[in-house]
């Protein structure tokens, strides 16, 4: 297991100063020197914690996957006494990312693709790309499925749609990726209208009472 990296510590301001550099120049124009210089260290000292570039871009990137499965942990566990809340914070965090965070959506979409852009055929590339995504599609789909059946089990979750708790977590997770799909095609406000269809969309879906949902977060106020 990865020793927990600390806020404090060196090595953690490195591989944060990294991720910040990366989301703003791209690995390709991100140097050691403008990372160390985010980091407030010398270059030298990123390479006591690190051997190479590649091995500071794979444990960065690593970091912020991580980070996205232990909060992805948090929110399962909540949905066991609020799935309502557990849905709704899925859903508000892609949205927030959307309209703040465009660069993260990059990001990660570099690390997860970065194999598959450089196979030399389509074979390798199918291979590559179900190595890298199936486990987190697989994983986000039994996320929604048990937050969906545990909310209709509660009677928070109400759909009308005729769907079962398999099709309606496909069809919200599909709803989820098309928020951070978005963020790439439209400018601040568009996105901001497109993202409250589909939260509309996802309220409809699950059968939410409008009238105690306040769905309106910070960004879209």
């Amino acid at each position: 297991m990865d020793e927990p990296i600390k806020p404090n510590d060196t090595k953690a301001r490195i591989i944060n100063a990294a991720l910040s550099v990366y989301a703003q120049y791209g690995a390709e124009g991100s140097t050691s020197r403008k990372i160390a210089a985010r980091a407030n260290v010398g270059k030298s000292t990123i390479y006591e914690y690190f051997p190479s570039k590649e091995a500071l871009y794979d444990e960065a990137l690593s970091h912020l996957l991580t980070g996205m499965s232990d909060a992805r942990g948090i929110l399962r566990e909540l949905a066991q006494t609020d799935p309502k809340a557990a849905l709704l914070a899925y859903l508000r965090n892609a949205e927030h990312t959307a309209l703040n965070e465009p660069q993260m959506l990059l990001l990660t979409a570099q690390f997860m693709l970065r194999e598959l852009l450089s196979s030399k055929t389509i074979e390798s590339a199918k291979t590559q790309y179900t190595k890298k995504m199936t486990p987190i599609s697989d994983e986000l789909l039994d996320d929604f499925c048990m937050i969906i059946t545990q909310g209709i089990a509660c009677g928070v979750f109400k759909p009308q749609c005729g769907l079962d708790e398999t099709s309606l977590a496909l069809t919200i997770g599909a709803l989820i990726r098309e928020i951070q799909a978005e963020a790439f095609l439209y400018e601040h406000e568009a996105l901001r209208r497109k993202i409250t269809i589909i939260h509309k969309t996802v309220i409809s879906l699950l059968g939410i009472d409008e009238s105690s949902e306040d769905h309106q977060s910070e960004e879209q106020k």
